[in-house]
């Protein structure tokens, strides 16, 4: 799994390396890439867990549930994932998740800028992880590839360049279909590189 989807994505875009994947799916994975092409190792989170059960299994997840027509899959506000950023680090995660409550019972804001709040505050909690590189022998001065859904990838895309002081090129991969070919063609590369065909 790992190893494929990193040897094709090496194989198919030639990262500036050294790099470090980011793979947004029920978790969020964090694999470091040195400037040899070897993966050094991998920081993983559950956020994408979180996520779901919160929707799930909470009473926040009332309040940021769809009730109209808006599609908000491109929708994105920079203040939003700011303020969810500020309370994330000022009030802890699980303190900050009580807002999109008080957002819906509260103040006039819709589901979808409520919906925002909570990804943005998930991905903030996320971003701790980037401390732990250092003790774990990751480059910190790195480039990034995110791999996962458009705006979930935008907005961690946001949070490195204005929150995290990260300057390196950050390449994004949302199409399912590229997502794919990464495992397929990591597999093939590999085996050849195995011998094997």
């Amino acid at each position: 799994g790992e190893e494929a989807q990193v040897a094709g994505l090496l194989f198919t875009y030639s990262p500036e390396l050294p790099v470090t994947i980011v793979v947004l799916s029920s978790h969020t994975k964090f694999i470091a890439i040195d400037g040899q092409s070897k993966i050094l190792g991998s920081i993983t989170t559950v956020s994408g867990q979180i996520y779901e059960a919160i929707v799930k299994e909470t009473f926040i997840g009332k309040s940021i549930r769809k009730d109209d027509e808006f599609d908000d899959r491109e929708y994105f506000n920079p203040q939003i994932i700011d303020t969810a950023y500020d309370w994330v680090m000022k009030s802890g995660f699980l303190r900050s998740m009580l807002m999109p409550r008080f957002l819906d019972t509260l103040l006039k804001t819709r589901w979808y800028e409520r919906k925002l709040f909570v990804e943005g505050a998930i991905a903030s909690e996320d971003l701790r992880a980037i401390a732990q590189f250092e003790a774990l022998g990751f480059p910190l001065k790195t480039h990034f590839v995110l791999i996962g859904p458009p705006r979930r990838c935008a907005i961690y895309e946001y949070l490195f360049k204005e929150k995290s002081g990260i300057t390196g090129q950050i390449l994004k991969l949302t199409e399912n279909e590229a997502i794919d070919k990464l495992n397929i063609m990591g597999g093939i590369h590999l085996a050849r590189r195995a011998g094997l065909i």
